[in-house]
C-alpha cells in the first residue's frame, strides 16, 4: 500500500485499529438485567354480560326494528316482490311458482310477469328463474300479452282470476265436501 501524505497514514493507522477490534477481539459477555422480583397478580376471567349469558328482552324493539328491515329489504327484491302480491291475491307463492296450468293461475302469473319486468327491469330469463325454472319465450309470451291489455282490462282479468280460484282454493283447504 502506498501512503503518500501523513492524512492518508493517519487513516491507513485508523482503519487498521478498527479491523483489528473488530476481528481480532473476543466477544464481550452481556450483562444479564437485574433480577426483578415479579409480582402475583391472579387471573380474573372477563365477565360476560347478562345479555350474553341468559335469554333477556331488554332490546325487543332492537329485535323488531332488524325484522322489519329484513322485510322492507324483502319487498325490494323481486322476489319479495312476487311474495308481497301473492299475499294481496290471496294465493300460494308457491302455487304460483309451481307447475299449475290452470287458467286463472297463469293469468295472474302473466301479470307478475309483467309487473316484475316493469318495476325491476330484469331480463326475461331471469323473471323465469324466479318463477320456478321457466324458459324465458314463456316469460315473454305472458309479458307480451299482458302489455297489450289496457289497465282497466288487466284489473278485470285480475278480479276474474280471483274469482275463479276461490273453488281451487276451497277444494285444496277441504271446505265444501
Amino acid at each position: 500500500m502506498t501512503i503518500h501524505t501523513p492524512e492518508h497514514r493517519r487513516q491507513a493507522e485508523s482503519y487498521q485499529s478498527v479491523q483489528n477490534r473488530l476481528w481480532n477481539s473476543k466477544p464481550q459477555p452481556k450483562i444479564a438485567p437485574p433480577n426483578k422480583a415479579t409480582k402475583y397478580v391472579p387471573y380474573m376471567a372477563p365477565r360476560i354480560p347478562l345479555w350474553e349469558r341468559e335469554k333477556i328482552t331488554f332490546n325487543a324493539h332492537i329485535l323488531a326494528y332488524r325484522q322489519w328491515q329484513a322485510d322492507q329489504y324483502e319487498r325490494t327484491t323481486a322476489k319479495g316482490y312476487i311474495i308481497s302480491r301473492c299475499e294481496d291475491f290471496g294465493v300460494s307463492y308457491l302455487i304460483m311458482i309451481g307447475p299449475s296450468r290452470h287458467r286463472p293461475v297463469t293469468s295472474l302469473r302473466q301479470i307478475l310477469y309483467f309487473e316484475v319486468h316493469e318495476k325491476f327491469g330484469r331480463s326475461f330469463p331471469q323473471i323465469g328463474r324466479l318463477f320456478g325454472g321457466r324458459d324465458h319465450t314463456t316469460c315473454l309470451h305472458g309479458y307480451r300479452k299482458v302489455k297489450a291489455m289496457t289497465t282497466v282490462e288487466r284489473d278485470q282479468l285480475i278480479r276474474k282470476s280471483l274469482k275463479d280460484l276461490a273453488p281451487l282454493k276451497a277444494k285444496q283447504m277441504g271446505v265444501g265436501e
